[in-house]
């Protein structure tokens, strides 16, 4: 916070908002208009990595979330150039690092972070936003003040009027399925700093200066490559990935759905550990009875993973739907707005059982679908490609025909069919939107036919594959995924790791031509060939992607839909005057009765409308409920 007139007290309790993210220890520096302060995890140097951290000889002090996993190498570099360091800290290798290099630094950090450095020499604040954004930074710009924080309840804290709900990002929710996918957030006066960025603000500026320093590369559109190669320096970058993301002072463990991705890692883990000695507590989550057709889990296949290997641990954590309504609305109070995927219900529980059995680090398989080509509808798009670039004879009406056939491996033929559908017909486009929306709810009256967004989105998303997967990647699926991901693991204070977003394997996969990806209607081709390498063939063939699936659909439906008419069509919801009760009423009728795929359209109702509730209280202090 740098300002000349800080309500100091103020300042103090929006830092106690903040402790989930960091129980173990507290510091606060005060001075000359300015104010940092810091919840800690800790991590590194669990005891000399105390915060705020200041330099001696300059005055400059940083207050740092994250972790810089070659802070190591960094600092031998830095001892190199005459610095002395004082703790085994990464924040300190942070600090300096600015100090030597400047804005410079960040061009050399391998990591996920939100700092802020205040500069005392020119009265300047310094801070900044890992390449990808997988820790997050919100500020807010008051008169005569500048504030900024790693949730937007703590800024609310400090000045209440920037609570005000932007209902056009709700709208955008609602209406196109778009969240966190530009500096907006659900608040209408505080922003999020983009990935990739960092700002400089100078006490008395009106506003801060930004600027990016990590651009996104364009995906490969074409090429040749060498698969046996390719499958060598991916296992090369991810081994390294995985072996700094494992330098802890703390246990670190897995979230293990007995995907592609997880399963990757896993494979890494078990040979870097055993080389110690050393075991993988890995986490998976379960629904009672086990029973796949009515409460579908990973649990077998989380159990072909495990199985596989003789130093791993595998935890299956109970996700009863009971505590469901429960938890969501504790889940809507950290995220800090409502969410588009009840998979955070299931990595809820997981994040819950991991800090009570004291491992408080967990690596996950996050952004391995956006860079390798991941979701069933890359396969549709790259047989519409394949199809375009192909010459008009009977040869290549046979090539179309058996990439269509193997297009049908990676998902149901009849979601096959509708992913290609909607990637050649242009029309077909809005009304996969509308079905995937609440589009056909919102109450016109007010916010007219809901195509702004779908013009901001429309082109990317029926575009070709390289397109979508820039797009899914910056925009429209990674943010928010590594929103909710930061929210629900920071609130039992839990540090997530995640090796897929390593930079250099980022630029690594980004470079690889569509084939790498998309093979013989195969997604994420490269990995299936490495886990194959590896004796995870189980594993390497499972056709069909699931990630961590809940039964939310049949909570929602129970007792007609009791839950859902209850909170939206209540007279009093804050959503009411954006959707039309009617509407919504036959919505809800056509999910009970299991005719319409509108499961998660209404989860993001429900959970707009109890963010809402809590927002409309005084101070924002607390979850609606407290009991788990």
């Amino acid at each position: 916070m740098v300002g000349e007139d800080l309500p100091l007290s103020d300042c103090d309790a929006a830092l106690d908002v903040l402790t989930h993210r960091g129980p173990d220890d507290r510091g606060v520096l005060s001075a000359d208009g300015v104010w940092l302060g810091l919840r800690r995890l800790s991590i590194i140097d669990v005891q000399g990595g105390h915060q705020p951290m200041v330099d001696g000889a300059t005055g400059v002090a940083i207050v740092h979330n994250g972790e810089i996993y070659n802070y190591l190498e960094l600092r031998r570099e830095l001892e190199a150039r005459g610095h002395a360091f004082v703790t085994r800290s990464d924040t300190e290798v942070l600090l300096r690092s600015y100090l030597e290099w400047g804005t410079n630094c960040l061009q050399r950090l391998n990591g996920m972070w939100g700092f802020v450095v205040w500069d005392p020499r020119d009265r300047s604040a310094f801070f900044s936003r890992d390449r990808f954004g997988v820790k997050p930074l919100y500020y807010a710009v008051r008169p005569g003040c500048f504030l900024i924080a790693s949730e937007p309840k703590a800024l609310v804290r400090v000045c209440p009027e920037l609570g005000e709900v932007d209902e056009s990002t709700i709208h955008d929710l609602l209406g196109e399925r778009l969240v966190y996918h530009d500096e907006r957030t659900f608040y209408r006066h505080i922003k999020s700093l983009a990935a990739g960025h960092w700002g400089l603000y100078r006490s008395g500026d009106r506003v801060p200066h930004f600027e990016r320093f990590w651009q996104t590369p364009a995906p490969a559109s074409s090429g040749v490559w060498d698969e046996p190669d390719a499958v060598q320096r991916f296992a090369a970058l991810l081994d390294d990935s995985v072996a700094l993301r494992l330098r802890s002072d703390v246990p670190v463990g897995l979230t293990l759905s007995g995907g592609i991705d997880s399963t990757t890692i896993l494979e890494a883990m078990t040979r870097i550990r055993g080389r110690h000695g050393d075991g993988v507590t890995s986490y998976t989550a379960v629904y009672g009875g086990g029973d796949d057709r009515v409460a579908p889990d990973e649990r077998r296949w989380a159990r072909i993973a495990a199985s596989t290997y003789d130093n791993v641990t595998l935890t299956e954590v109970n996700a009863p739907g009971e505590a469901w309504i429960d938890v969501l609305e504790k889940i809507v109070w950290h995220m800090d707005g409502p969410g588009f995927s009840p998979a955070v219900f299931p990595m809820w529980m997981i994040m819950q059982q991991a800090r009570a059995d004291g491992v408080p680090v967990l690596l996950e398989g996050q952004g391995a679908d956006e860079v390798f080509g991941g979701y069933a509808h890359y396969a549709a798009l790259a047989f519409v490609d394949r199809v375009r670039e192909l010459p008009t004879s009977r040869g290549a009406g046979r090539a179309a025909m058996g990439a269509l056939k193997a297009g049908r491996r990676t998902s149901s033929g009849r979601a096959f069919a509708r992913d290609l559908a909607v990637a050649l017909t242009p029309p077909l486009r809005a009304w996969d939107l509308r079905r995937s929306t609440l589009r056909t709810a919102l109450a016109n009256d007010v916010f007219g036919d809901a195509t702004n967004g779908a013009r901001r989105s429309g082109g990317a998303l029926g575009g070709r594959f390289e397109q979508r997967l820039s797009h899914d990647f910056s925009q429209r699926m990674l943010p928010g995924f590594l929103q909710y991901g930061d929210a629900i693991s920071m609130a039992h204070s839990i540090e997530t790791r995640l090796p897929f977003l390593d930079y250099r394997l980022v630029e690594f996969g980004l470079a690889l031509p569509p084939a790498a990806r998309i093979s013989a209607g195969e997604t994420k081709h490269l990995l299936r060939c490495h886990l194959r390498r590896v004796g995870q063939d189980a594993i390497a063939n499972r056709w069909r992607k699931r990630g961590y699936p809940t039964p939310a659909a049949a909570w929602l439906a129970e007792n007609n839909g009791a839950l859902l008419r209850e909170v939206l069509l209540d007279p009093g919801a804050r959503v009411r005057h954006m959707l039309a009760p009617a509407r919504l009423n036959e919505l809800i009728d056509r999910h009970v009765a299991g005719g319409l795929a509108t499961s998660d359209v209404l989860y993001g109702a429900l959970t707009t409308e109890l963010w809402w509730q809590q927002v409309s209280r005084p101070a924002q202090l607390e979850p609606v409920r407290t009991s788990s």
